[in-house]
């Protein structure tokens, strides 16, 4: 059974991110242009730079309100540029390495303690002037920094959750347990339900990708966090046990998430084109939502033309321990400490974060914004789907910890690590134990390298 490319270069496309990111200068002053940033004189003309990542609604959306940002603020030209996920870290590490870095950037937890690190982003406590961070709570501002130093503007927070698409389940007369204490036996019954009753022609599910996906697993077994500090404390047997589990559910008859060649080209679309995912076409039962779980919600509901979602809890062994769900930042706005312009570039993360008009026209495509006004006014006018997005987030927040600790620098590869020695496993070039030591010992290597 051969590797599919796709999914091949996606993986060498990330590593290539690592390799540029650990390149980066550690001698750029993060404080950036001075510590009382101005405004250029009236009559100026100012370009600055915007990037991010995301889908073709994301980006009309963004143009959308850069267009009327530059109306509010004539002489400000904002120059936009966007990529898919992989695509945009390669760009991003490419450009700081060559001192070319946007003037602002979307960024992701994932990277962000390797960016600040390194003295490529800018201490946006400079420039409170122009951008006010006071509409958001003290943890989501806590969010954006890094040894007490404010190097991002959190946007939005996030938490995984199950979407499950009730039109396939009530097609197939499958009724869901109680979601609210679901076990792992319990999910995997349903999906092989839907896969036994459609006689294949549904999936029920696919494997989870992520390392926030695995940071719940290692937190349900009494984990809390993957890293302490610069030391890397991911459970040897969880991961292992965790990579078995992907394994079982794509071998032996009638697997729950297809076969391996399926599994890759699920990993492929959900990182990619979303709308080629089984989930957005209708073939697949359930899913979860990782990262990006309002924006993949609406998109699956916008592709099948129903709005029969039901968002549910991850599930959990009855063992688990409390509180093992965190709210992780969604995505954050950051500024390079090398732009020309900090003043400028504040007052547009001020604008896409405080804007009502921008708020309501982003609604949760980059998740639930972290601006406690936006949000409100969001949820008064909610659709039904979103009305259930917020609850879902409202109801996991209350029993909710403490974030683990931040990824260090070097460890920003996790995810993609993780995904080349599950593949291994999935494919049968390694065994769950095997590709578990290798996985931590690449990782730690990494960040003793960075350090």
């Amino acid at each position: 059974m051969k590797y599919k490319s796709t999914l091949i270069a996606a993986v060498a496309a990330a590593s290539a991110v690592v390799m540029a990111l650990s390149g980066c200068g550690s001698s750029v002053s993060a404080s950036g242009g001075g510590d009382d940033p101005t405004l250029a004189p009236k009559g100026e003309k100012v370009s600055i730079t915007l990037n991010w990542w995301g889908s073709d609604a994301r980006v009309k959306l963004t143009e959308s309100a850069v267009k009327r940002f530059e109306q509010a603020n004539p002489n400000i030209h904002v120059d936009m540029q966007y990529s898919d996920w992989g695509g945009y870290w390669d760009k991003l590490a490419t450009s700081v390495a060559g001192d070319n870095a946007p003037d602002v950037m979307q960024m992701d937890e994932s990277y962000f303690s390797s960016y600040a690190s390194q003295g490529s982003l800018y201490d946006l406590s400079k420039v409170s002037k122009y951008l006010d961070l006071g509409n958001m709570a003290a943890e989501n501002k806590k969010a954006g920094q890094i040894d007490g130093k404010q190097y991002a503007a959190e946007i939005s927070v996030t938490l995984i959750g199950v979407i499950v698409n009730m039109d396939i389940l009530e097609k197939l007369g499958i009724t869901l347990p109680d979601t609210s204490k679901w076990t792992w036996k319990e999910y995997e019954d349903v999906c092989q339900q839907v896969v036994d009753k459609s006689n294949g022609q549904y999936v029920g599910t696919q494997p989870t990708f992520g390392g926030y996906d695995f940071q719940l697993w290692q937190r349900q077994h009494g984990k809390r966090t993957m890293f302490t500090g610069n030391k890397v404390t991911i459970d040897k047997k969880l991961m292992s046990d965790y990579m078995q589990k992907a394994y079982d559910w794509t071998h032996g008859k009638n697997p729950i998430a297809g076969s391996p060649d399926r599994w890759s080209e699920q990993f492929s679309a959900v990182n990619g084109t979303l709308q080629d995912s089984d989930m957005a076409k209708g073939k697949q039962a359930l899913s979860f939502g990782s990262g990006g779980l309002s924006s993949q919600l609406a998109q699956y509901a916008k592709a099948l033309g129903t709005e029969n979602f039901k968002i549910v809890p991850m599930p959990a062994d009855k063992s688990a321990s409390k509180k093992y769900y965190y709210m992780k930042p969604g995505m954050y706005w950051s500024m390079s400490a090398k732009t020309k312009h900090p003043a400028e570039s504040a007052k547009l993360i001020d604008f896409l974060i405080n804007d009502d008009e921008t708020g309501k026209e982003f609604g949760t495509d980059r998740g639930i914004p972290s601006n406690k006004k936006i949000r409100k006014e969001l949820d008064s006018v909610a659709n039904p789907l979103d009305k259930q997005l917020f609850a879902f987030v409202d109801q996991m927040s209350k029993i909710s910890g403490p974030n683990p600790d931040p990824t260090p620098n070097g460890a920003s590869g996790f995810t993609n690590a993780f995904l080349r020695k599950l593949q291994d496993v999935v494919f049968d070039k390694s065994k769950p134990d095997k590709a578990a030591d290798e996985l931590i010992s690449e990782i730690q290597n990494s960040v003793d390298t960075a350090s």
